[in-house]
């Protein structure tokens, strides 16, 4: 097998070589796999996959990782296989797929036998998409200030500090939302459209 590895360096525990871990589990089992790490940037440049074909693409990070290279697949009209291995702070999309979250060799091995299924995205305004939600509002304000420094140091609970530090200060707006041809006006601090919430027992 084939792969191409997209590994985000600031996800998961900083004191564990997550790294060292994923390559000698892929080279015990015979894997032929090209690394590419992520960068500190606001646009990845994954480019160099398309100089290849691969069978299938691993991304071990967190929900933003995936979500950006999902968008570089549809934008290049991609169809490889994409597994998770969640190595995030919150990992809420592998949670509502049934990936294994730990330990890592489970998720490994879930992302390199496991069978492809399809996922519906969210589009907005045809230019970003979106796998778990997409919303406009104080949600933009939160991840804004939950940076892979704020992350990387504290993990999931990065996104409560930034919550105590942004929530009360953030005003309600107003919005209009049309479903099905029909037109509501109401007044928030988000809105939110939901792709799954199968993590909560929903489907």
């Amino acid at each position: 097998m084939k792969i191409f590895v997209i590994y985000n360096p600031v996800s998961g525990l900083r004191w564990i070589d997550n790294a060292s871990k994923i390559k000698k589990i892929l080279l015990d089992r015979k894997v032929d796999y090209t690394w590419f790490e992520t960068k500190p940037v606001p646009h990845q440049d994954f480019s160099i996959f398309l100089q290849d074909s691969y069978e299938r693409v691993l991304v071990v990070g967190g929900d933003g990782t995936v979500r950006e290279v999902a968008q570089f697949f549809i934008e290049n009209k991609i169809s490889v296989p994409l597994a998770i291995i969640p190595l995030g702070s919150a990992n809420i999309l592998a949670l509502t797929l049934g990936i294994p979250l730990f330990p890592l060799s489970n998720s490994l091995d879930f992302a390199l036998t496991s069978s492809s299924q399809t996922l519906d995205a969210i589009s907005v305004n045809r230019q970003y998409y979106a796998l778990i939600c997409a919303g406009q509002g104080y949600d933009t304000s939160l991840i804004n200030q939950t940076t892979r420094k704020l992350k990387k140091q504290y993990g999931v609970f990065a996104y409560v500090i930034s919550f105590l530090k942004t929530f009360f200060l953030y005003f309600n707006h107003r919005y209009t939302i049309v479903v099905d041809g029909k037109r509501y006006e109401t007044v928030g601090k988000i809105a939110i459209v939901l792709n799954g919430l199968s993590v909560l027992g929903i489907p």
